[in-house]
């Protein structure tokens, strides 16, 4: 059995040998009839390399030279990216077999960016020379035509043997190809139809999302844009248009755009890249080298101005491929992440790399000269675009669910602070209690719609008085919804009214485990007007601060205590007060003396208590205002504040009317 597969394989071998073109001999001419509309050239031509530059038609057609040419062995010659001079040659006989039908042949170089093509062809006593390439203005060409192309005068019967001198200083790519005139009329016709509506989808797609840009200002639309033209610019310049229509008089700038569009195209992919699956925001590693590689691409394409096109030509296959390696890994770990675009976008770039492949493999000889080999780049990256400009639109639409889902989410929120701001309401005293003898004022002026600080007033025997202020640890709604375990922890302790010690470890012991993570800072103040005295206990609170009317002094209460809802305590201080006619009693949460300017600096406690000594002989009310006033002057352009910010203002005596 191995034996008999053995020897299928060896006539299926053969038979593909014996099926492929004949290697023609050199000196051999080719003959080719008028039945042959098309024939490729490059398995019938020898080259030499050309190491001075300075070979004339005459040493390289000396019989001398015929050894040092070898076999081109494929459809096209190509040498990748090279700086020198090459000679090819190609011996050819027309035998007519079609009698009365005349017959003009045409030689095409199906590669338009060689630098300088000269066709040496046997005169009369002279070779006669026409010149073609990116270093010739276009109107000097003897076809006017995107690939240099040329007249060659085949004569039935008679061999000729041409010579092709080949300048390069990029990519070393020579398709040779012999056309009947009318079939190669026919072919750029075809081709112009192809490239027609290739660049006719660009200009649409370039149109159609710079519209959208300017309806909803989406810099992805911007970048799509902008990448797009540069590389529809880039496949203008690669496929001889550019030179065709746009600058036939600037072979020096015709000679460098290619390498100038492809690395802004590649640069400008990079943003678009970037941009489209939001690298930086999820991968911040990948986005600085993606950077890199823009910083780099945007800096070649200065220097394609300066530096030798071989060097640039290099540098400009080598930058594109590593990119489309970082697009693809871009685009695997957005999929991964359920990021939908990144299926167009990874699709996009699927089609390119296939029309990128089969236009390489065609110039390998690998695959034959059709229009799925021709232009499969321009086909692939029709796709990635058309491709690109739905994934957008997926995209746009995408961010307009998840608007809307944010606007529903939002309003539910608004829904659930305005409830949390009408229950903490509920939760505050409805009423300050007032006697002829003191004075109580209250600013409340939560950080949000809803606050973590609390206060409250509790009532025992005729003139006591017992007074709560509290912030629970962070902001909000967690913050406040703690505003009633603190109401009811301190509505527990009316019976302690008396003992300001005995109040704060019963909140305390109620608090813990209820209020998790958080917890809380009070302070609570025992008033008996009939003896004119007080008792203070702290729990990690600010000091209360008490200023005499007439000598402006201020004495600050802060008893040792730890936080409420932390862990079990009964050692909590106390300070007796003596109080005395026209003293004022201040009750503050952390939100003033914490308040930061743009400089991150603190308002602190003492220009809190800078601004109570200048205000204590107004109402109440003028002295909040005057705080408030200075803490804003204080935050500058920071106008947000990050805590709550509560005052309990308590005037003894007669020194001024209820604010």
């Amino acid at each position: 059995m191995m034996i008999k597969n053995l020897i299928s394989i060896t006539l299926v071998c053969i038979a593909m040998e014996l099926s492929a073109p004949a290697r023609v001999l050199a000196g051999t001419p080719l003959v080719v009839t008028d039945s042959d509309e098309r024939r490729t050239l490059g398995r019938y031509t020898d080259y030499m390399k050309d190491d001075s530059g300075a070979l004339t038609i005459d040493d390289v057609s000396s019989p001398g030279m015929a050894s040092r040419f070898k076999p081109v062995n494929g459809d096209s010659f190509n040498h990748g990216t090279v700086n020198g001079r090459y000679w090819f040659r190609t011996s050819l006989l027309y035998s007519r077999d079609l009698p009365g039908k005349t017959i003009e042949w045409i030689l095409e170089v199906a590669y338009p960016s060689l630098e300088r093509v000269e066709l040496y062809t046997p005169g009369t006593d002279r070779w006669e020379v026409s010149m073609a390439g990116e270093a010739i203005p276009y109107t000097e060409r003897e076809i006017k035509y995107r690939n240099p192309s040329f007249l060659l005068p085949l004569r039935p019967g008679i061999p000729l043997t041409v010579y092709c001198a080949v300048s390069v200083e990029k990519t070393m790519l020579f398709p040779p190809v012999l056309w009947q005139r009318e079939a190669f009329l026919r072919s750029a016709y075809n081709g112009q139809l192809i490239q027609g509506t290739y660049f006719g989808i660009i200009l649409v797609m370039i149109l159609y999302n710079l519209f959208i840009f300017y309806s909803l200002r989406d810099r992805s639309y911007l970048y799509y844009v902008l990448y797009t033209a540069s590389f529809g610019l880039f496949q203008i310049s690669f496929n001889g248009l550019s030179f065709e229509y746009l600058w036939p008089g600037s072979p020096h700038w015709n000679h460098i755009a290619n390498v100038v569009f492809v690395l802004l195209s590649f640069t400008l992919a990079m943003q678009f890249s970037r941009n489209y699956l939001i690298v930086d925001k999820y991968w911040p590693a990948l986005g600085r080298v993606m950077k890199g590689f823009m910083a780099v691409g945007a800096l070649c394409v200065i220097l394609a101005f300066f530096v030798n096109q071989t060097v640039m030509t290099h540098v400009s296959n080598i930058l594109p491929a590593s990119g489309i390696i970082l697009f693809m890994t871009a685009g695997i770990s957005a999929i991964r992440r359920g990021y939908r675009p990144a299926y167009y976008f990874m699709g996009g770039w699927g089609f390119f790399i296939i029309g990128l492949v089969l236009f390489l493999l065609k110039n390998l000889s690998v695959l034959p000269a059709n229009n799925f080999t021709l232009y499969g780049v321009q086909a692939g990256s029709a796709a990635e675009i058309i491709l690109f400009s739905l994934g957008l639109a997926d995209r746009i639409n995408r961010m307009r669910i998840d608007q809307e889902e944010s606007r529903q989410q939002l309003l539910t929120i608004k829904q659930e602070m305005e409830l949390g701001r009408k229950i903490q309401e509920s939760l505050l005293p409805k009423s300050i209690p007032q006697t002829g003898r003191v004075s109580i004022v209250v600013s409340y002026n939560p950080a949000r719609v809803i606050g973590g600080d609390y206060y409250d007033f509790i009532s025992g025997e005729p003139g006591e008085y017992g007074i709560l202020i509290a912030d629970a640890s962070g902001h909000g709604i967690p913050a406040a919804m703690i505003s009633s375990v603190i109401k009811i922890s301190f509505q527990e302790q009316i019976r302690e009214l008396r003992d300001p010690r005995k109040v704060l470890t019963g909140m305390n012991e109620m608090l813990i485990g209820k209020i998790g993570s958080q917890f809380v800072t009070a302070g609570y103040l025992y008033l008996d007007l009939t003896t004119m005295t007080a008792r203070y206990a702290n729990a990690g609170h600010q000091p209360l601060c008490v200023i005499d009317h007439e000598t402006g002094i201020v004495q600050q209460y802060s008893p040792k205590g730890v936080i409420l809802g932390w862990r079990p305590f009964e050692g909590f201080g106390v300070c007796d007060i003596n109080l005395a006619p026209n003293n004022r009693l201040v009750f503050s949460t952390d939100g003033y003396i914490e308040c930061r300017n743009t400089a991150g600096e603190l308002f602190g406690d003492h220009r809190f208590i800078e601004t109570l000594i200048n205000y204590r002989h107004g109402p109440q009310s003028q002295f909040i205002k005057a705080l408030d006033d200075r803490v804003m002057e204080w935050k500058g352009s920071f106008r947000d504040f990050e805590d709550d910010r509560s005052l309990i203002i308590l005037d003894v005596g007669n020194i001024s009317s209820p604010g």
